[in-house]
């Protein structure tokens, strides 16, 4: 159950900075508006890192939040329409520092890189940002 509460701790973390009404959430029931930006959330997990006879292991995993907005002019950025999601897009990357550690349920979560924030894409009538989160947990057998 170990990667449940990392994918708890972030999935938290990531509400302290709002849009709980426009968060799509893995396996859960969603329907976006088209005039209202939303955030999708999707976690992954690798493999553990098993430590020699010990029983105790490294779980990394990575979270990746698709800004989805409305694509368009935005009239605080001028022509893009990039202005509001990239402040988005870097409110999250601070929020997530590299070696912030975030407990849930008896286990620490290590942000293990600085967030990162990938090329923007057009998808449907969306413009997306895609930020990822990379973290870790030391997990005791």
């Amino acid at each position: 159950m170990s990667t449940a509460a990392m994918r708890a701790a972030i999935e938290t973390a990531l509400l302290e900075l709002g849009w709980d009404d426009r968060t799509a959430f893995e396996n859960s029931a969603f329907a976006p508006r088209p005039d209202t930006p939303f955030q999708r959330v999707t976690c992954g997990f690798g493999r553990p890192a098993h430590r020699e006879n010990t029983g105790a292991y490294t779980q990394l995993g990575w979270c990746q939040i698709d800004l989805m907005y409305p694509s368009g002019e935005d009239p605080e950025a001028g022509v893009s329409g990039a202005g509001e999601a990239t402040a988005r897009a870097e409110a999250i990357q601070a929020a997530f520092p590299r070696a912030r550690s975030i407990e849930k349920r008896g286990v620490v979560t290590q942000i293990d890189e600085a967030a990162e924030i990938l090329p923007a894409r057009l998808q449907g009538d969306r413009y997306v940002i895609p930020v990822v989160i990379r973290f870790s947990a030391q997990i005791q057998a």
